[in-house]
Formats: structure tokens, sequence, C-alpha cells
């Protein structure tokens, strides 16, 4: 057996090439009968080992044993091997520890440390869907790792448990979008920031901070596309559900929303200085609506209320701006009033205040009473 044709094995390995320096230098110093005698081992070595080749995965079976110093153990591939598997590294107490390259016949492979014949410490594997690098414990990916989906063109960096993403991670996609927050059991699961990239313009990007729940939008985060139109409320699967607040150019709306739209009681603040307060169904309004000036240096719901405008609307379009007083009188003894004027008191408005608050102080915009 040529001991230098094992360095041309071993050449892309600088772990391997270290312990074939180790190989080279003990066999230099030797004589022609010791190596006839490191060649009688080898072949002695190969028979013991071919008895325990159940611990090691069948790796001796599918490779020859051509030196061993220091319980350092080269393989030798078997020549055009089928369905078998090569090892290249050492092996301590008849199975891999230590550093050390196992390829599969589909050329699948791991390069990396081992304890045990199980991936373990620092490795890479690669194969057809995904490259991995990272901490390996007992054979699963544990701890800090880099995923590449090969598939999908995603790249993952951050923690794994038990072989899938748990805790803090940062994804970026293949079309620019990135997502930088918290996985359980390989979905996005509590709070993260998420930049969905636009394919037309990069001014229309949508940046969601917020809580995810199952790999989806879902709790309470705020929505904002190229900082004229935002979002802050509940979600649900990725669509405004439940209370928020929306705001487009120069209007802010705090109310309900179902799958998207306004649906239920909401007051519109415009910039103008008015606030329309009423029910919407569709996205509409519908039915009597309120309709005030606001008075930010009071900032008394009551008093605004008590010079309110009643004004007649259905889906949207204004009926008659004046009622009647008798429909005025029968719109405020109605249980829809009395909810209608409490949310504005309670909720509506005190948000709003907290929103010019904020603004004032220059913190965030996005804060609403939960």
């Amino acid at each position: 057996m040529n001991i230098n044709g094992i360095n041309n094995i071993n050449k892309k390995d600088n772990n391997q090439n270290q312990q074939l320096n180790i190989i080279n230098e003990s066999s230099q110093e030797k004589t022609a009968d010791t190596n006839k005698n490191i060649l009688h081992n080898s072949r002695k070595n190969k028979k013991e080992n071919n008895n325990n080749s159940n611990s090691i995965n069948n790796s001796s079976k599918n490779s020859e044993i051509i030196a061993n110093n220091n319980n350092i153990t080269i393989e030798k591939p078997v020549i055009n091997p089928k369905n078998e598997n090569i090892y290249l590294g050492k092996i301590a107490d008849g199975k891999r520890n230590g550093p050390g390259k196992l390829i599969y016949p589909d050329g699948t492979q791991y390069e990396g440390n081992f304890k045990d014949n199980e991936f373990d410490g620092y490795g890479i594997y690669k194969c057809k869907l995904y490259i991995y690098k990272g901490n390996y414990i007992s054979g699963k990916k544990n701890g800090n790792g880099q995923y590449e989906d090969l598939i999908k063109k995603s790249i993952y960096d951050g923690e794994f448990l038990d072989d899938k993403k748990n805790g803090y991670g940062i994804e970026k996609y293949s079309d620019g979008s990135i997502y930088k927050g918290d996985f359980k059991n390989d979905v996005k699961e509590g709070k993260g920031n998420l930049i969905l990239k636009s394919y037309k313009n990069k001014d229309n990007d949508l940046i969601y901070t917020g809580e995810f729940k199952n790999n989806q939008i879902c709790g309470i985060g705020e929505m904002k596309i190229n900082n004229k139109k935002d979002y802050y409320g509940e979600w649900i699967n990725y669509e405004m559900n439940g209370y928020g607040m929306a705001h487009d150019n120069n209007v802010r709306h705090y109310g309900y929303f179902s799958h998207g739209i306004k649906e239920g009681y909401g007051a519109s603040f415009y910039e103008e200085g008015y606030v329309f307060v009423g029910k919407w169904e569709d996205d509409l309004v519908t039915g009597p609506s309120i309709l005030m000036v606001l008075d930010n240096k009071e900032n008394n719901a009551d008093k605004m209320l008590e010079k309110e405008n009643i004004v007649g609307m259905y889906k949207g379009e204004i009926i008659d701006m004046k009622l009647g007083d008798k429909d005025i009188n029968m719109f405020k003894n109605s249980d829809e009033y009395q909810e209608m004027t409490n949310l504005f008191k309670n909720k509506f408005y005190p948000d709003y205040l907290k929103y010019i608050e904020d603004k004032n102080k220059n913190n965030s915009n996005y804060n609403i009473n939960e």
C-alpha cells in the first residue's frame, strides 16, 4: 500500500492532512521491514473492525483501513462503491469520534465533529435540499447555525432545538424580504419584524412589527407602508381584525375592523379639525352619525358632544345632513347612540389624545389603549 497515495485522497480536508502528516513522518523513519509490519497490522485491524461494523454504521465494511497511529484511523474509500457510505476521519473505541467526513451514495455529505458515531459539535451538512452550517448535539441541530434552503432560496441564521428553528433568528428570502424575530418549531411564533419587499416600487415596502402565531401575522402589531399609510392594532392571519387605528393621508381612524376593512363603530379624525363618529358596514358608514369640531385645547369629549351635529348617512352616502328633531331625538334615545358616544368618550378620543401627546414628545405614534 502506497502511503503517499493517502495524501492524494485527503488533500481537501485540513484535518485529514494533519493526520496524514503524522503517518508520513512515522513512515519515513521506519525501514522496509517495518513498513511490512504496518501493512500486516492494518490488515489485522481491518479484520477486527469488520467484526464491529454494526457499531460504526458499516463504515469499515465500505473502506480499507490502511494506517493506524496514535489512535487515529484513516480509511481509504472502496473503488466505485455502490450504495455504500464513505468515511474519512478519526475512529476511537470502534466508533467515529473526533473530526471526520462522511459521504453518502447520493452525494450528501457531512464534514465536522463526531461523537459515538453521531454528528456532535460544529459541522457542515450538504444535500440536494439544503446546506446547514452550525452546531449539533447527538445528531440533531442544536444551538446556533445557518440553514440555507436550496429550494425556497431562503437563508436562516439563528437558534435551533432538536433539528428545528427555535428561539431568535433572522430569515432572508429570495425577493429581498426579511424577518427578524422569534421562532418556535420551525415557524414564526412570538414577536418579530417583517419587511415585505414590493416588486414594483421599494417605497411601497410593507413593514410589520408585532406578534406572530403559526407563521401568520396574528395578535397586536403595526403595519407601515411608505410612512403614508399604517395600521396599529389587532391582526388575525395577516388581516386587520379587531380594534385598531388606521392612518391614511390626512385621516386617522380608530375603531373596529374585520377581514381588513372597517366593520363596526369607529371615529375618523381629520387634520382639518373635525371628527366623524359612526358605524361602518363593509367599509362604508351606515345609519345616523355624529359630526363634531375637534377641540384639542380643552380635550373634553362631553363638551364636544354638546356641540354635535347629527347627520343622516346610508352606506356611505349622505341622505340628509340635517335630520328633523323627531329623527334626532329618536337616534339620541337609541342604544346605538349610547354605545357610539361611550366608545368615543372612553376609547376613540383618549387614544387620539395619546397619539397627539406622543407626537409632541417625538415618541411612537401608534399607542392605543388595550
